[in-house]
């Protein structure tokens, strides 16, 4: 993903690795944030998911991040488009939450809930989005 991102990334821990087993399991989790006031005027599609991993555990230090300003590795971002095109000025303000899940049917699907709000100059909009990943 080339050029400057209009908001800023906002980290969350939504693993727990369970040690008797060393298994990785997803637990529900919610974040809300405030993201980052725009540095211009501009059109706000979509909001991109990605995942940074430490390994603290071990006797190095490891990890890798599927960030796009990072090496690349197999994992990739996730892509969530909005039903609304936001149309966003320099300044204003996009309040939202994601919540993540593992799916009650198949637990490696993973449910996601994104609400967002903006009370801009020029768009007015507060929703929810459902997507589901396999």
């Amino acid at each position: 993903m080339g050029g400057n991102p209009l908001l800023k990334l906002i980290a969350v821990d939504w693993f727990k690795v369970d040690k008797a087993t060393d298994k990785i399991a997803l637990h529900p989790k919610s974040l809300a944030q405030v993201l980052n006031r725009l540095q211009r005027d501009d059109y706000i599609h979509a909001f991109v998911a990605y995942f940074d991993v430490s390994f603290t555990k071990c006797h190095k230090l490891m990890g890798f991040s599927t960030g796009p300003r990072s090496r690349a590795t197999h994992w990739k971002q996730t892509v969530l488009y909005l039903e609304d095109v936001l149309t966003i000025c320099e300044g204003e303000t996009i309040i939202g939450s994601m919540t993540v899940a593992p799916n009650k049917k198949n637990p490696r699907d993973v449910d996601i809930m994104v609400k967002y709000s903006l009370s801009g100059r020029r768009c007015v909009v507060s929703r929810v989005q459902f997507y589901k990943m396999r």
